[in-house]
């Protein structure tokens, strides 16, 4: 991108051929690249110069031939980076796995006739990325159906290399610097062949190289190797040395890239709010108490991946991903319509559920364990007065049998979702069925309780409802309960 915006500065010297006129200089979409490197090709750069170059300047021939010199190294330079990744690969590929890629080139139509143009791609380490000017020699990986023809379509007036079902059969990974891990260490893969062009003798050795990528062997890789991933993507310089991030970066980018890929991820226009970035902020920190701004703190690859949370056996972001894998799979629309509070500390909990009446309750993300929800409420405690108390989160595995919505309506003390929404109406289109009964197969589980207040009480049983993945998921009496007297045993059943 460097050189077009190079070369729209030029051209702005030439009065009748103006590009800035139509484009911002650092804003050339990939269709306009491709009609300008055509429109380029048929200047004759040579006359344009001299025709509005005034006619005394003439003498000053050293001047315009450098400007010549350097303008057409630039024109030189974009024929060779006109090779460029119109589909991307996976960021993070699993060896083994097929997956796809595109390559296009801008000048497709002025490719010479004759012999098909063939493309390769190898996989390459970062010390090899970062020396393109040589052909790399190590072969790191071995790449399965690493080749394609280039093909031109005359409809789109495209012309692309489609790279279909390739896979990496084996990688070579570099020393490890330190607590490196195998996720941190990032690859790419070249894209090189040599082509003509029509009117030009001698072929050009073209080649581009795709985003980063983390290569995994085991599907329990991916979630540190997204991290890899997003954190490159987010923190990279332009024009960077092939893959150089920052190890620090300031809180408030973090958070926005955080909010993005939530949002993202989820599917929806619903934003973390302030609330959710203080505590996101005083956990990655490990700050609890900390009430001031952290906007200019820095926060470390090492706190965002890599050192486990205080008092837990993951990592922020293995825990910050789990919550965005339950929302999105479980929780989309509870979230989408502001149901769920998020991410709330306990201080915070406490603070403004303190003065609420008995069963007022609000949705928070579980802290202590990854991909949970818990239901956080007012009850009345023992002396009279008041207390919060949290349910045991729901994990995905629970909400696969029973929603949220369904588990909410089961808990009769909790009543009034904070600030003070009638629960019933503000779930009742999240209900199914119209009991325990009419959405459940449920079988019963007896458990035999003999009452100690009085040694001459019978036994009896308790009957739970657990469903075919022998959860428990209900113990209270429901409406519908039948009760029949059997001898001195009472079976209830839900």
């Amino acid at each position: 991108m460097a050189q077009w915006v190079h070369m729209s500065q030029l051209i702005q010297r030439l009065p009748d051929e103006t590009v800035n006129s139509l484009y911002p200089p650092n804003a050339f979409p990939i269709e306009v690249r491709h009609f300008l490197a055509e429109w380029i090709e048929n200047q004759i750069w040579y006359i344009h110069v001299y025709a509005h170059t005034p006619r005394t300047n003439y003498t000053h021939t050293t001047k315009k031939k450098s400007l010549i010199d350097h303008f057409l190294t630039c024109v030189t330079d974009i024929f060779l980076s006109s090779l460029v990744v119109d589909k991307q690969p996976p960021q993070v590929i699993k060896t083994q796995s097929k997956f796809s890629t595109t390559v296009r080139y801008l000048l497709g139509e002025k490719v010479a006739p004759g012999k098909p143009v063939l493309l390769k791609a190898q996989i390459i380490n970062e010390l090899q990325a970062r020396n393109l000017s040589t052909v790399p020699g190590d072969n790191v990986g071995e790449l399965i159906n690493n080749t394609a023809i280039l093909e031109h379509n005359s409809a789109s007036k495209s012309t692309c290399a489609n790279f279909r079902n390739m896979s990496i059969k084996k990688i070579k990974r570099a020393d490890r610097k330190g607590s490196e891990s195998v996720t941190e260490e990032k690859f790419a893969l070249l894209f090189s062949t040599e082509i003509t062009i029509t009117g030009c003798d001698t072929p050009y050795r073209i080649q581009t190289i795709s985003l980063p990528v983390v290569v995994i062997v085991h599907g329990s890789q991916d979630n540190n190797a997204l991290a890899t991933i997003i954190w490159d993507c987010a923190f990279s310089e332009p024009d960077r040395l092939p893959f150089v991030v920052p190890e620090r970066v300031p809180w408030r980018l973090m958070y926005s890239t955080l909010n993005s890929k939530f949002t993202s991820e989820v599917q929806t226009q619903h934003n973390l709010d302030h609330y959710n970035q203080h505590f996101l902020a005083q956990k990655i920190f490990d700050k609890p108490d900390f009430a001031d701004d952290f906007s200019h703190m820095m926060v470390s690859w090492a706190q965002f991946n890599k050192e486990v949370l205080p008092g837990r056996s993951f990592t922020f972001w293995q825990w910050f991903e789990g919550v965005m894998e339950l929302t999105k799979k479980h929780l989309k629309t509870y979230w989408s319509e502001g149901l769920i509070f998020g991410f709330i500390g306990k201080q915070h909990l406490h603070l403004i559920l303190k003065d609420r009446p008995n069963g007022t309750f609000l949705l928070r993300f579980s802290d202590s364990e990854i991909g949970g929800i818990t239901i956080a409420y007012v009850s009345a405690s023992e002396n009279g007065g008041q207390k919060i108390q949290n349910i045991q989160p729901f994990t995905k595995r629970d909400l696969e049998i029973r929603s949220l919505g369904d588990r909410i309506r089961d808990i009769s003390h909790i009543t009034y979702l904070y600030p003070e929404y009638p629960k019933n109406e503000v779930f009742k289109k999240f209900y199914s069925g119209d009991g325990l009964n009419a959405h459940c197969q449920c079988h019963v589980l007896k458990v035999k309780v003999r009452l100690t207040t009085n040694a001459l009480s019978p036994s009896f049983f308790l009957c739970f409802l657990w469903s075919r993945a022998s959860t428990i998921i209900c113990w209270r009496l429901h409406p519908c309960v039948t009760a029949y007297q059997s001898g001195h045993v009472r079976e209830y059943l839900f």
